[in-house]
């Protein structure tokens, strides 16, 4: 299995972070039909399996490293967020902040932690639940939505 040291960081079990669960189908017989795939598209099927997830854990290292290491001014160019202009590296730091407090944490709380969590005696509070989900939601289209404005910039 690969380490995704930022993955790591934020206590992703390992077996979840980026691909690393291919190697729970390494005897699968459809092993011989993915090195086919591979060879004609670059890709096998299983990239697209848990696309959702995988995309995600795709921009988070990304994103992370390049905030790190790039020796650009992020100061310098603005991006339009929610009616006022933002700099690049306060847009970075709104959409890691995002994947640090809100994504993931929320990715590995179980739906069982949930439901109790959200449970009065035998009642389930649906009203609570689609309130959370709905905050979840505009967080992740907000947060991607910054990321497409500003990843036109995101070279060096």
């Amino acid at each position: 299995m690969i380490k995704y040291k930022y993955l790591d960081d934020l206590k992703v079990p390992r077996e979840e972070q980026y691909q690393n669960w291919f190697d729970m189908l390494k005897k699968d017989e459809r092993k011989d039909f993915w090195k086919e795939q591979r060879k004609t598209y670059g890709i096998d099927e299983r990239e697209t399996w848990n696309w959702n997830t995988e995309f995600m854990d795709y921009c988070y290292i990304h994103l992370k490293m390049y905030n790190e290491v790039n020796n650009v001014n992020l100061n310098y160019d603005t991006v339009d967020f929610e009616g006022k202009n933002i700099t690049l590296q306060e847009a970075i730091d709104l959409i890691l902040n995002w994947f640090e407090k809100d994504f993931y944490p929320d990715k590995f709380d179980t739906i069982a932690n949930k439901e109790k969590s959200l449970r009065c005696g035998d009642d389930f509070n649906i009203e609570l639940y689609k309130s959370l989900e709905e905050d979840f939601y505009s967080g992740y289209i907000k947060s991607m939505t910054l990321l497409i404005k500003i990843m036109p910039y995101l070279w060096w």
